[in-house]
């Protein structure tokens, strides 16, 4: 009942919202003069220059002020807000695929799996950090990308400035903000798979140039791609809304306050992996035999104080962010209506709890000597699902209790930056220092002991240093070297709590970037080397001893890493700018074993060897006020190891991932309604893959020892957009 008022109020929100905002657009729209001039980058329709525009200049605020993206030494994807509408990015998957050498992707219970450079890793370790509005994000990294400025993808280790779980680097989620005028936007989408996904934001002026709120909602609900045909039902469908409101108060110039306040919940399919023999024994169907699911309802507060005193600015980051999950998955893999087993989660699952606190002091920008320095504390309670239960099919009087722990993890670090520019040369130094504390309380496991307890500390020093030159012609060649760290932690999920060690890696990137042509042409180059030590990894294995499947994250050994990346953006003509990116990626075990066995040598596996994307875009001017946009991408991701041990039947094969879009709309601010295909070739290809998951005479189904999880097919959506 509590979950059905929640919609019902949203669903009033949003109608509201999109009222609002479609009678604010039929006023933009009869003062023509006005609407046309609040958007200054478009090209006014009819007009033709003999010359290409040149491209947007990018700003980031990678390193916590507000940079040039040519002037920051070290490799940084940023996906635009017109990038995130013009190519249809809408999940992680989709940042995944348009950035070199990182693997992203949503895991079968609404956590990540990423690797970026071959450092990070799918399952419970961290290794990539994750955050919003400069705050760390350790609940909703698979949130919807809606309403938002940017997302930066900052690749190596940041721990500089942000900390543990950043070593192998940061994706930042940048959300607009409130402006000081009446705006807004809405959109609708429907599609393959009974997509229906709408959107809504507006911005309202309270007290002018003084106080400000935006407002912005979503609603996203899909059948799915998974189906469970023996039960005739969708296998995994999915239900995703949200609301977010940010007020914003300026008294002044000098001084500035953001409240964000957020909700959202989502819930899908739990662990829909479907057995099958091979890895090309692709499959859309997972037989199991009762419906899945997993829940995640997340609420969030951040408040970000500002304040210009001259030489220096103070800024305070204070947020608070809850959590709580619920699954209910099928363990047994049994067929439809054969007795079975599946894990639940109990009703005193513990939420999770994230509260943080930044407080910074910076110098003003422009100068030949810039600095920050500042101090930074988190509290982490119960980030991973904490009270689970086996439950057999049918149902027995009681369930079996299999997982019910406490964890809390403290950081506390001190940290600080300085740059100085003599001319062309620039030289920046920082440091970090901190210190994480994890514990953790068993009280029961199956095959050990109640009432356990473990504890690590971790401590390190995080250095970065970067050494860059500003050539005439606006380019910058530099060399940066960074260290990152993963704090250490204690299995809590393995029937003991086994405490694991922090993982560290030393990164070495010399590159080049720039612009030419008349800022027509940006481009980046980037080479590195990557050391990592007590890399941190989960894995699993059947182990009749302990009573089945075994799963326990290690420290399994030190591996080196090597590669190069490249891309460019070409305004080629007014109507076409073209791009391309690729990465190649060389990331081995120098000394490494696994449950006892040696892997020294092999591939660390999420990690291909290349990747690569291309894109094009068309934009003209059409029968008088209107505009054609057209998009259209492809990426490639080569084969690659899904296991430690290289099994040479768990390699995944090289597949290309493509999409197209095309649209019509008023040129400027107005209606847009647009086309959109996805996976346009049809490719088959897994998100996940466990090999020899079943031992050896228990297979769900003849020769299915492995399980995987497909995925998505071919989608044709169609939309529609109105801003004002």
């Amino acid at each position: 009942m509590r979950s059905t008022r929640r919609k019902s109020a949203f669903g009033l929100f949003q109608t509201v919202l999109i009222f609002v905002g479609l009678q604010a657009g039929v006023a933009a729209l009869a003062n023509e003069e006005n609407s046309s001039s609040a958007d200054s980058t478009v090209q006014p329709a009819g007009q033709t220059t003999n010359e290409p525009a040149a491209l947007e200049e990018v700003i980031v605020t990678a390193r916590k002020r507000d940079e040039r993206l040519l002037d920051i030494p070290e490799s940084i994807t940023v996906i635009s807000s017109s990038d995130l509408a013009n190519k249809g990015i809408e999940t992680i998957e989709d940042v995944g695929r348009q950035t070199s050498n990182l693997q992203l992707n949503m895991r079968q219970d609404l956590t990540t799996n990423v690797v970026i450079r071959g450092v990070g890793a799918y399952g419970d370790v961290l290794g990539v950090g994750f955050s919003i509005d400069n705050v760390p994000n350790f609940t909703d990294q698979t949130m919807r990308l809606e309403d938002l400025e940017s997302v930066e993808v900052l690749k190596g280790p940041q721990g500089t400035l942000y900390g543990g779980s950043s070593i192998g680097g940061l994706i930042r989620y940048v959300s607009k903000k409130p402006s000081f005028d009446w705006s807004g936007e809405t959109s609708a989408e429907v599609g393959s798979f009974n997509q229906m996904n709408v959107f809504a934001a507006q911005n309202f002026v309270i007290i002018p140039d003084q106080l400000a709120l935006r407002l912005s909602g979503y609603d996203a609900k899909s059948a799915g791609w998974i189906t469970n045909d023996a039960l005739g039902i969708d296998g995994n469908p999915s239900t995703d809304y949200g609301i977010r409101a940010m007020l914003l108060y300026r008294p002044n110039d000098a001084w500035s306050a953001l409240l964000t306040l957020r909700h959202s919940y989502i819930r899908n399919g739990a662990d829909e992996y479907a057995p099958v023999t091979g890895v090309m024994g692709y499959t859309y169907d997972a037989p199991f035999f009762q419906p899945t699911f997993n829940t995640r309802t997340t609420d969030g507060a951040v408040l970000e104080l500002n304040g210009d005193l001259g030489p220096v600015q103070l800024t305070s980051i204070s947020s608070d962010t809850y959590a709580l999950y619920a699954q209910s998955a099928d363990i047994s893999f049994t067929p439809p209506n054969v007795p079975g087993q599946s894990l639940i989660t109990m009703p005193g699952n513990r939420p999770t709890r994230v509260d943080t606190q930044e407080f910074r002091v910076t110098s003003p920008s422009g100068h030949p000597f810039q600095w920050l320095a500042g101090i930074y504390a988190a509290n982490i309670e119960d980030v991973l699902l904490n009270q689970n239960a086996v439950a057999n099919y049918p149902p027995p009087p009681e369930t079996t209790v299999v997982n019910d722990f406490q964890t809390k993890r403290t950081d506390e670090a001190i940290f600080g930056n300085a740059s100085y520019s003599y001319g062309p040369l620039s030289l920046e130094a920082g440091l970090r220092l901190t210190e994480t504390q994890f514990k953790a309380n068993v009280f029961v496991e199956a095959g050990g002991l109640p009432d356990q307890s473990g504890s690590v500390t971790s401590r390190a020093a995080l250095p970065k240093v970067s050494l860059s030159y500003g050539l005439p012609s606006d380019e910058r060649v530099y060399v940066t070297v960074a260290k990152g760290m993963e704090p250490g932690a204690v299995n809590t999920v393995s029937t003991a709590p086994i405490p694991y060690r922090s993982e560290t890696a030393v990164s070495y990137e010399l590159g080049t970037k720039g612009t030419t042509l008349e800022h027509r042409l940006e481009y980046d180059l980037a080479v590195f080397y990557i050391n990592n030590d007590n890399h941190q990894y989960e894995t699993n294995q059947y182990i009749a001893s302990e009573g089945g499947l075994v799963t326990l994250i290690d420290n399994i050994g030190n591996s080196r890493n090597y590669g190069a990346e490249t891309s460019a953006t070409w305004r080629a003509t007014q109507e076409v700018t073209l791009g391309a990116n690729g990465g190649y990626l060389n990331a081995k075990w120098k000394t490494a074993a696994v449950f006892g066995e040696s892997i020294d040598g092999n591939t660390i596996p999420n990690a291909p060897e290349v990747t690569a994307s291309v894109n094009a875009a068309y934009s003209r001017a059409v029968l008088g006020n209107l505009r054609f946009d057209g998009n259209f991408d492809m990426s490639y991701t080569d084969a690659m190891w899904w296991d430690l041990p290289n099994t040479p039947t768990s390699k995944e094969h090289p597949h290309w991932l493509g999409s197209l879009r095309a649209a019509l709309g008023t040129d400027g601010r107005g209606w847009q309604v647009a086309f959109r295909v996805e996976n346009i070739l049809g490719a088959k290809y897994w998100t996940e893959y466990f090999p020899n998951f079943f031992p050896a005479g228990s297979y769900p189904c003849t020769g299915c020892s492995n399980i995987g999880a497909i995925g998505a097919p071919r989608a044709f959506i169609m939309s529609a957009a109105f801003r004002y």
